[in-house]
Order: C-alpha cells, then sequence, then structure tokens
C-alpha cells in the first residue's frame, strides 16, 4: 500500500509531502511511527486526516489501515495539533502591534502576555521545527516585543501605573512638607537643642528690630 502524505497547516496550505509505503496489515499507530521519525515530531501533536478532512481515527491505535478506510494511493493529511494555538499567537500579536501604533502601552502587555502561554507550547513541541516557513512569524513577534517579554507583568504592570501616577500627579508631596521650621532645620544639623533655639530666639528678635527700625525710618520721610 502506498500512501501520499501531505503536511498542512490551518489554511490547507501544503509545507511538505512525501509518499510511504506500507503493507495492508499495517495499523494506525505504525502510520503516525513512521510520519513521527520522519518529521521528528511527537505523536501526541499529530492530527491525521483523510483528503475530505474528515479526521482518521481508529476503534484502537492497532487497527489496520484498510479498517480506518485507508486504501492504497489515497492521500493523508496531517498537521501539528498546536495548529490553533498558533491562530490564537498571532491574532494576539496583531493586536499588541495595534496597541503599539496608539501607544497604547497597557494594551500591549496585556495581549503579549495572553499570546506568551501560546508561544511557550509552540517552541516546546517543536511546532516551528515543523513549520520552518512559520519561523519568521516567531522572528517578528520578539523583534517587536522582546522588551515587553523580560519582567513579569505585574511588575511591568506596577511599574507603568508608575509612571501614570507620575503624570497624572506631578505634584506629589504637599509643600508645607517641603519647608523646615527653623527649630527644626537648627535641630537637624546635630547642634545643641538649646543653644540651637537660643540662636533661633536671637535671630528672631534681631529681624523684630530690623522691622521696627524699617518702620521708624518711613515715619521719618
Amino acid at each position: 500500500m502506498q500512501l501520499f502524505v501531505k503536511l498542512n497547516d490551518h489554511q490547507e496550505v501544503t509545507h511538505n509531502h512525501f509518499n510511504l509505503v506500507l503493507n495492508e496489515q499495517s495499523t494506525l499507530i505504525q502510520l503516525e511511527q513512521e510520519i513521527s521519525s520522519i518529521w521528528s515530531i511527537k505523536r501526541d501533536y499529530l492530527d491525521l486526516y483523510f483528503a475530505d478532512g474528515r479526521k482518521i481515527s481508529g476503534f484502537d491505535l492497532n487497527s489496520h489501515l484498510v479498517q480506518i478506510g485507508l486504501k492504497h494511493l489515497d492521500k493523508v493529511i496531517f498537521k501539528h495539533s498546536n495548529l490553533p494555538n498558533y491562530v490564537e499567537m498571532i491574532s494576539y500579536a496583531e493586536e499588541a502591534r495595534k496597541a503599539k501604533s496608539d501607544g497604547n502601552v497597557a494594551g500591549i502587555i496585556s495581549f503579549v502576555d495572553a499570546a506568551l502561554p501560546h508561544l511557550e507550547l509552540l517552541t516546546s513541541s517543536n511546532f516551528f521545527v515543523i513549520y520552518p516557513k512559520f519561523g519568521s512569524t516567531l522572528r517578528a513577534f520578539r523583534d517587536d516585543f522582546d522588551q515587553y517579554m523580560l519582567e513579569p507583568s505585574t511588575k511591568r504592570t506596577s511599574q507603568l501605573e508608575k509612571e501614570e501616577d507620575i503624570f497624572d500627579n506631578p505634584i506629589r508631596n504637599d509643600s508645607n512638607d517641603d519647608v523646615m521650621e527653623e527649630d527644626d532645620a537648627f535641630e537637624s544639623c546635630g547642634e545643641d537643642t538649646n543653644d540651637s533655639r537660643q540662636f533661633s530666639s536671637i535671630a528672631r528678635k534681631d529681624r523684630s528690630v530690623q522691622h521696627i527700625w524699617r518702620g521708624k525710618t518711613t515715619n521719618q520721610n
């Protein structure tokens, strides 16, 4: 039995193909093992379909290929089972790019964080090895959003809130907090408290004398 095996993506674009020769007593698990060894993909990530789109399945993995409906010269389509995750990742990436063009940092962080679990699943399952043409999508995502992938989202969100708070409240401290009383100022210098207060009292009296003197001068004029 000769089968034409094609690797398709979510849009039914064929990325690779080969001919596989098996005997009529070959089982479903043997078909999966052959495909797995050729493409270095774990059987857990294999989805097999007939040419008309129906999923290939049997009562068990030891079902013979003829029992599940495969015939000589039939086409077998196989796809990576994480293709739905790829679709989700590129969707979130597009939303993140829109947020970036709008200057919406919070939106960028939100969409990048939503895309990352899908990306991690894809890379851990050799998805981009099976579909090397999709590698450009991965590189573009990392180039565009690398700075948003370096730190945990909670830390980045906290930093974002801090920056927004600074812009919303440019004057954060009460003006009275920035002005020290004379007594406090002298005490903070590390001098003796009594000497400081005495000097402060002298300074006040000196200013009072100056005010009186200026008043007399004004009256004389």
